[in-house]
């Protein structure tokens, strides 16, 4: 089978760079015929050059990508559309040296960068989460549609000198398009197997010419589920979204841009659909659930940003607001028989706000910034572990609601700077500094409720404070103007924070995770800007690393303890090259190695020392052949692999590697200003077969398969 899908493989890319070899000198050929007849100039080369690609998130202003002493990648939006990506899964896929686990609902999601990112079931994540400078706190929120994009960053590596706490794995940074005097749209409806239904649109433009500006885009999606229910029949896994977005920009002076976005977003999805290991890898997309589940999460958020450009420098002022209310549901025992349900529920609500000076954008000897940030939020969360039946060698003498309740009040604040200081017009020399103070109050209770007696167990109320300095030194040198190197020494931190369910008070609270990144790299473009190539090398030292740990009293949650000292290193190489006008080949590989330098479980007494950490692939890699012709025919095909990987602690339990395939076809035409777009793609075109979202339960390891194969039509009208 595997040699099958390697030669369709070969062929289909084969077949793609032919006539993508063919086509262009076919074209080339008519366009000069053309040209001679009827005297028109020859194009320029400029066709044929890779486009310069502006970023914000490394230095919060706009610079070129191949300028900054950054790992980054980064995707515009025609990328975004070419590649099929409408979710964090997506992305991830796209780029080196970030890996995503994540069960199949969207609860359960976390990003893994370097080496960093210990699964903590709905707490907060090393790698921050960014949406127009809005930070997403928690991991149970990360999985959002992406809709309506104007370009995604992804910076590997501490980021926490500009981004502050829970920054120490990299930043993902969503920017969505914003509104201005072109009045612009477009509408999409797509359909697949699963009965999968896709529907967008979006519109926006000039209310009041070069005053006043509006804009409206949304999403509405729905499928069934992958996963068969053998149990009660049907599918777990269903999915139904909807979501909108609202954007109102005002430029009232000429150096003022005050922008209003509120969104929305809705699920109602079925719950995971979790097996045992061994049943996944036997029989993958099967579940044996007598009882369904549900997820169902509804999320507002609120942002008003406001900038003001004076003469030497800019301020820029970003308040924001998060509501996120969630409620889930499911069969906790994962099998037929009714033992074991588990229930949450979460309100969680936050207030930011941002504040920054720094010198203009065309500053080129001296760039600064200096800022302040403050935030607050609380987030309440029931856990129950309902025991449906007697367990007497348990000690449980009838079916028990076993609850604990966490009412978590937050608040912080910080001051940061950093300053880029340009010598003789090719020496850059960085340095940055952030003081992070946070504290957090935490009530929980845990009581038992059983034949109609609510039994208290254990009831507290702590507090903890956490205050924290990171700095950031870069040095970087353009040897020309196309050739850039630099090194970089940074420090990460990862907040601490309280368990929401517990197995004794001990483990309530746990304290904050550590790390120093020491980092190289190269920056540079040839062939006239047809080819970019990139490579960082890095190794990072971390110490008290958060490792979790399943509940031995509530096998649906996860206990946090500062249990290790880590190291990981690796590298990543990123190119992009345009041999010919229309085709392009995109390619990245990532490489990590992460052990456990010190680290003895305390429940077992085990040591697990020279250990690889676990959901931490080998190396991560994608490939992208991609032809866009003259007269609208659109052909990409992408190869994305993860390498082997373990799911425990013990290195006993290994993820073999994977590859996955997809593609996509279409016609795009253009007819008096509108235009139309048809594709055809695929998403896992081969179907192959992997675990994802595994975890340790009650002495064993359960997960769900990762999505099947998924294929599709999508029709697109725009103006």
């Amino acid at each position: 089978m595997k040699n099958w899908k390697q030669k369709f493989l070969l062929g289909t890319l084969t077949l793609l760079f032919f006539v993508s070899s063919v086509l262009p000198a076919v074209a080339e050929e008519a366009r000069q015929e053309l040209e001679e007849k009827e005297g028109v100039k020859e194009k320029s080369r400029v066709e044929y050059e890779l486009e310069t690609m502006t970023v914000t998130a490394p230095g919060k202003r706009e610079e070129n990508v191949q300028e900054v002493p950054v790992s980054i990648t980064v995707l515009s939006d025609m990328q975004i559309e070419d590649s099929g990506i409408v979710s964090i899964k997506d992305v991830a896929l796209q780029i080196p040296n970030l890996h995503i686990v994540k069960t199949n609902n969207r609860y359960h999601t976390y990003l893994v960068g370097r080496g960093t990112g210990s699964v903590t079931w709905g707490g907060e994540s090393p790698v921050g989460f960014f949406v127009d400078d809005v930070p997403y706190f928690m991991t149970s929120t990360i999985d959002t549609e992406l809709f309506d994009i104007e370009r995604i960053e992804v910076l590997r590596g501490p980021q926490g000198t500009l981004y502050g706490r829970n920054t120490e794995a990299g930043v993902v940074n969503i920017i969505t398009k914003k509104p201005g005097n072109q009045l612009e749209g477009r509408a999409s409806v797509g359909y697949g197997n699963y009965d999968s239904q896709d529907y967008r649109v979006s519109i926006r433009g000039p209310m009041v010419k070069d005053k006043l500006f509006f804009g409206v885009s949304g999403v509405k999606n729905k499928r069934d589920g992958y996963t068969e229910n053998d149990c009660l029949g049907g599918e777990l896994d269903d999915r139904d979204t909807i979501g909108g977005r609202v954007n109102l920009r005002w430029l009232p002076t000429d150096v003022m841009d005050i922008t209003f976005t509120a969104a929305v977003e809705r699920f109602r999805d079925g719950a995971k659909a979790i097996n045992f290991l061994d049943e996944v890898r036997r029989h993958p997309h099967h579940a044996n659930y007598d009882y369904k589940g549900f997820l169902d999460q509804d999320t507002n958020d609120q942002s008003l940003r406001v900038v003001y450009e004076a003469p030497w420098f800019k301020v820029t002022s970003i308040t924001a607001r998060r509501d996120k209310d969630f409620e889930y549901d499911d069969d906790s025992d994962f099998t037929s028989t009714d033992l074991f349900r588990g229930y949450q529920k979460e309100d969680e609500t936050y207030w930011t706000q941002e504040l920054r000076i720094q010198s203009r954008e065309n500053s080129e000897i001296l760039k600064w910034l200096i800022g302040g940030y403050y935030f607050e939020g609380d987030f309440d969360k029931d856990v129950l572990f309902d025991m449906r039946q007697a367990v007497p060698e348990m000690g449980i003498p009838a079916p028990t609601e076993d609850w604990q309740l966490s009412e978590l009040d937050v608040r912080g604040h910080a001051i940061f700077g950093q300053a880029t200081y340009t010598l003789f017009e090719k020496l850059g020399i960085t340095a940055g500094l952030r003081y992070d103070y946070e504290e957090k109050e935490n009530k929980w209770q845990r009581y038992m409720e059983m034949m109609g007696m609510r039994i208290p167990v254990a009831e507290l109320e702590t507090d903890a404070d956490w205050t924290e300095w990171m700095p950031k030194f870069a040095v970087d040198y353009r040897w020309t103007p196309k050739l850039m190197t630099y090194i970089s020494v940074a420090k990460g931190y990862k907040s601490g924070g309280f368990n929401y369910a517990v197995d004794t008070t001990s483990d309530v609270s746990y304290d904050p995770e550590y790390s120093w990144n020491y980092e190289v790299g190269i920056k540079s473009s040839w062939l006239e800007n047809r080819l970019i190539a990139n490579l960082a090398a890095f190794h990072i030292d971390s110490t008290d690393r958060q490792v979790g740990q399943i509940s031995a009293i509530a096998a649906n949650q996860v206990i946090i303890r500062n249990a290790a000292e880590t190291y990981s290193q690796g590298f990543e190489i990123e190119l992009v090259a345009r041999p010919a006008s229309g085709l392009d080949f995109i390619a990245g590989f990532g490489y990590t190695e992460a052990k456990y330098n010190d680290y003895k479980d305390p429940a077992i007494g085990t040591s697990y020392d020279d250990n690889l950490i676990p959901l931490v692939p080998e190396y991560t890699y994608n490939l992208a052949v991609q032809y866009r012709h003259s007269a609208g025919l659109f052909g990409r095909v992408d190869l994305q692999g993860i390498g082997d990987m373990y799911w425990d602690n013990a290195n006993t339990q290994k993820e073999g590697a994977h590859e996955i395939v997809n593609a996509r076809l279409g016609y795009e035409g253009e007819y008096k200003g509108f235009g139309f777009d048809m594709y055809l793609w695929a998403k896992n075109l081969f179907d192959e077969e992997y675990a994802d979202g595994v975890f340790a339960y009650l002495g064993d390891l359960v997960g769900n398969a990762g999505d099947p194969q998924t294929f599709g039509i999508t029709l697109t009208a725009r103006f």
